[in-house]
């Protein structure tokens, strides 16, 4: 049981810090003098390395490892019989030292180390034994007991300075002092243990901040009026202390209780500007208020708290925010309402507003793909809710050209989460769109702005992989299994510790060792729409992620390796127990396959190609198949529902005029006069009623149709809502029973 508590605190942790705020340049849009910093910062060059933590909670172990430049699957680093988070791992200011905490259960007792690793070759420098805490004979184990009778051993942050490392950490539950234990950086070797006075309150998470000068270290901790128990799961949390600590004695210059509500203080995921002075957060209040709080560290004073005034106020209303590698100014997006503000850190301002603009769908969009796009993308929405994706994700090209943000699609309660943006900072609008229908748990950038890192979930699942993309081309060049939701960079660790980012102008290459592009994978499906039991086929082929050619034999300025095996799978409407196929090589970098389909619908495409000793190739397509159902004629030939709606595109909250028309199969001319559909009466195959459905969040509205003419029907519809709407009829059969048959998609636009 003590599991479920550490593990739900650090889950807490995790998703806060994980979704804190991401790297981000000064857009040319507002292109700002650069300002001096309060101390010219040595450059720090960091390896373009993620981590990756998982736990299991069964067993209690933890599992850290990283994707390091030349390998492209994570290599395990460290293993634990506790809890390693990677997203809150400690840093150090010349970004060579990484420091990370483990709590384990060792023979009845919780044992709190610490381990040092270097950046550049995460080799362990040194393991400290800082504290254990044992279970008394009789009492709660890790196992039994109520939640406010557990013990449990926290160690809550790490901080580095030039030649120190410093540990908080508490038992819970327990209204004693926090404890913060000094290491030699070095070394590893404790120097001193400071005792930091609660106030006979309850601690729950204190979090170190060292001055940038060494000078001095901020403990800012939550506390407790009421823990939480069996009888109450969350509590009631009390005041945030804050203290200041004299370095390198530890003596207190300052203490004072912080004067907000709880929640209002940026504790867990606020950022300290460059030159130590404020600490700052995006505060997300109800979805109905986004506000940015500071919080004074020299004193332990708040702030101003700057009200966005986004204009869209709805119960599901995300947020993204990121911050410009100077440390200067702060980004926040509302993607749903399409406003950015820009914040002027240094002054505690708001400098400015700007409506992001959405450019039409790229060309080459059918009305099908983009059905499924939305389908994928509501369906994700269960994913989405595994991690906090309002707290991050937007990037910015080192030039500062582009901005890549989390992307949403829909309105109102129909909104969810679809793909990534590419945003132009010069025009403020929407150029490109990338993995559309994905659900995003987060984005990094390489340091270089060559790859773009996007996690993304399966859909009903916990499983999720990491997608790679070649951000010159938008193309996904490899995937990597992750299976957690704790991703993080050395640079966004480095970001989120100082307040800005590591050096500019010297960076890393991100590439691999052989630093030639990937080639891309691409997939195709022929014929686009089949009926049903017919066969489809399947190709899929290596290209040039630049000029999207198929690569030639002889082609050594693009990377390709060969995998051990291609399969093919298709999906009904993007969901549900796929249909696979592995396709057969038919020629250099080119493979092939065939499968018949037998439901009526779209059916989404996704094609893998898997090597056993690396990486995997993924290309997934929207709607690439429609399978069109087939209607029986009297005179033995089979027929299809025509869709046609004037005016041809229709727009939300106006009327519109829709027809189904029945065509041969085969020949798309009409139904003769002398032929009816096999299975319908002769008053007709459909009931009165036919249903419209905006994504798969049930029948929005209706439309009553009649027979204008033999095999024709007609019917006015008015759309409450722009989007892409499936059709839905319901066909009476001969013996009377009523069967629902999708036969199309339609667009529907704003007025």
């Amino acid at each position: 049981m003590i599991h479920r508590v550490r593990a739900l605190i650090a889950v807490v942790l995790i998703l806060a810090l994980t979704a804190g705020l991401s790297m981000v340049a000064t857009t040319a849009a507002h292109r700002h003098e650069p300002r001096e910093t309060v101390a010219e910062a040595e450059p720090v060059t960091l390896p373009e390395t993620l981590f990756f933590s998982t736990y299991d909670q069964q067993t209690g172990r933890s599992m850290l490892s990283a994707l390091t430049p030349g390998h492209r699957l994570p290599q395990p680093i460290l293993e634990s019989a506790g809890f390693i988070s990677s997203s809150d791992a400690a840093i150090s200011p010349d970004g060579r030292q990484l420091v990370v905490r483990q709590v384990e259960e060792v023979g009845g007792r919780q044992v709190g180390t610490v381990i040092a690793l270097a950046t550049d070759t995460l080799e362990t420098q040194w393991r400290a034994h800082l504290m254990e805490l044992a279970t008394p004979t009789g009492g709660a184990t890790p196992n039994s007991g109520a939640i406010d009778e557990r013990p449990q051993l926290m160690l809550d942050s790490a901080a580095i300075t030039t030649d120190r490392v410093y540990v908080a950490a508490h038992v819970w539950r327990v209204a004693n002092p926090i404890s913060i234990v000094v290491l030699e950086r070095a070394t590893g070797a404790e120097v001193a243990r400071w005792a930091v006075d609660t106030g006979g309150r309850a601690p729950g998470f204190a979090r170190l901040l060292p001055s940038p000068d060494g000078a001095s270290l901020v403990v800012l901790a939550s506390t407790w009026d009421a823990l939480p128990s069996d009888q109450d799961a969350y509590g009631e949390l009390g005041p945030t202390l804050y203290a200041r600590l004299g370095l390198p004695e530890g003596t207190v210059e300052a203490r004072t209780v912080v004067e907000a509500q709880p929640g209002t203080v940026p504790l867990w995921d606020g950022r300290p500007t460059p030159d130590g002075r404020w600490l700052y957060g995006v505060i997300n209040q109800s979805a109905r208020r986004v506000s940015v709080t500071f919080l004074d560290l020299v004193n332990g004073a708040i702030g101003p708290s700057l009200d966005l005034a986004f204009s869209e106020q709805t119960d599901y209303f995300p947020d993204e925010h990121a911050v410009s590698p100077d440390g200067h100014r702060l980004y926040v997006l509302a993607p749903t309402s399409g406003e950015l503000a820009i914040i002027d850190l240094e002054r505690q301002r708001i400098e400015g507003q700007v409506a992001i603009e959405r450019e039409a769908e790229p060309a080459g969009t059918s009305r099908l793909d983009r059905f499924l796009a939305a389908l994928r993308g509501l369906l994700a929405r269960g994913a989405a809710a595994k991690f906090s994706f309002a707290g991050g994700g937007m990037q910015l090209s080192p030039d500062g050209s582009r901005l890549y943000a989390l992307g949403f699609q829909g309105e109102a309660q129909q909104v969810g989460m679809d793909g990534i943006w590419v945003i132009d900072t010069a025009s403020w609008r929407i150029v490109d769109r990338w993995l559309p229908g994905t659900s995003p748990g987060g984005i990094f950038l390489s340091q270089d702005g060559r790859f773009l890192y996007a996690q993304l979930w399966r859909t009903n699942s916990s499983q999720s992989e990491l997608s790679v993309l070649d951000t010159t081309t938008g193309v996904e060049v490899f995937t990597v299994p992750v299976q957690t939701p704790d991703v993080t960079t050395l640079a966004e660790l480095y970001s989120r510790t100082f307040g800005r980012a590591p050096a500019s102008g010297t960076l890393p290459r991100s590439a691999p060792a052989d630093a030639r592009p990937i080639a891309a994978l691409t997939a195709s499906a022929d014929p686009a729409s089949v009926l049903a039991g017919h066969p489809v086929t399947i190709e899929a082929r290596f290209v040039d992620p630049v000029t999207g050619r198929s690569l030639r034999r002889s082609q050594g300025d693009v990377r390709y390796d060969p995998p051990d095996r291609v399969i093919a799978a298709l999906a009904y409407r993007g969901s549900g127990e796929p249909v696979t196929v592995e396709l057969e090589p038919a020629g250099h970098a080119r493979y092939r396959g065939q499968l018949a389909l037998a439901t009526a619908g779209p059916w989404t495409l996704t094609v893998v190609a898997e090597r056993d000793d690396s990486f995997n190739s993924r290309a997934y397509r929207a709607a690439t198949v429609t399978v069109l159902p087939t209607f029986d004629g009297t005179d033995g030939r089979a027929y299809v529902l025509r869709i046609t709606t004037d005016p041809e595109r229709p727009v939300a909250h106006q009327r519109t005029l829709f027809r189904l028309v029945f065509v041969d199969a085969e020949t798309g001319k009409p139904l003769p006069a002398d032929v009816t559909i096999a299975d319908g009466s002769r008053s007709g195959a459909f009931t009165p009623l036919a249903s419209f459905y905006l994504g798969v969040d049930g029948g929005a509205t209706t439309g009553r149709f009649e027979p204008v003419g033999h095999g024709v029907y007609e019917g006015h519809v008015t759309f409450w809502e722009a989007g892409t709407w499936a059709v839905e009829v319901t066909v009476r059969r001969a013996d009377g029973s009523v069967v629902p048959v999708m036969v199309g998609a339609i667009e529907v636009g704003r007025r």
